[in-house]
């Protein structure tokens, strides 16, 4: 959600985190992110699709509408990863939902 407001000032370059002992907090922490404009890109989410609606897919359709782009890869083979990023990434205005 970009404005016309001055950006605040941002040290942190990159956030990247594996949630698998904390899945249900990584929604707050992704909307937080994107509005801080704080590139990340996030593991241990794969519980999220199974809850009682497929929590990644919602909060990227939800997101995609304010304009911010995230990428998904979620993997249901054992050994393989799973993640949820954003590199700072918009949509434009004309293709928002």
């Amino acid at each position: 959600m970009r404005s016309s407001r001055q950006k605040l000032p941002c040290h942190l370059p990159r956030l990247d985190y594996d949630f698998i002992s904390s899945p249900d907090l990584a929604q707050t922490i992704v909307v937080a992110c994107a509005v801080l404009e704080i590139p990340f890109k996030f593991t241990g989410l794969a519980s999220l699709k199974i809850k009682e609606t497929d929590r990644i897919e919602a909060l990227k359709r939800e997101l995609r509408k304010l304009g911010y782009v995230l990428l998904c890869c979620m993997r249901t083979v054992v050994g393989t990863s799973s993640f949820l990023s954003w590199n700072v990434d918009f949509m434009p205005m004309s293709e928002k939902m």
